[in-house]
């Protein structure tokens, strides 16, 4: 039995909004998290995170890098710089 998260961190004040929550995934599809549910064997289960905000200033990245995390979708161009 998996139980997702009910509740959001406080709002940080870099951020200024409230955090994301944890998904849970089994066999592929999204659950709901009020209901219970038995995983057998063989099943799939997957979690959908909120993602890290980084370490340090992001204009001050390799733009190398910040290229190929946009070619492989990790961020989008247009959100690169917050």
């Amino acid at each position: 039995m998996f139980h997702a998260a009910s509740k959001s961190a406080r709002r940080s004040v870099a951020a200024r909004c409230r955090a994301c929550l944890c998904e849970l995934f089994i066999n592929g599809k999204k659950t709901d998290p009020k209901k219970q549910y038995v995983v057998h064997k063989g099943d799939t289960i997957s979690l959908g995170t909120p993602g890290g905000g980084g370490h340090g200033d992001a204009r001050q990245r390799d733009p190398a890098a910040l290229a190929a995390d946009i070619d492989r979708g990790y961020v989008m161009d247009s959100s690169a710089y917050g």
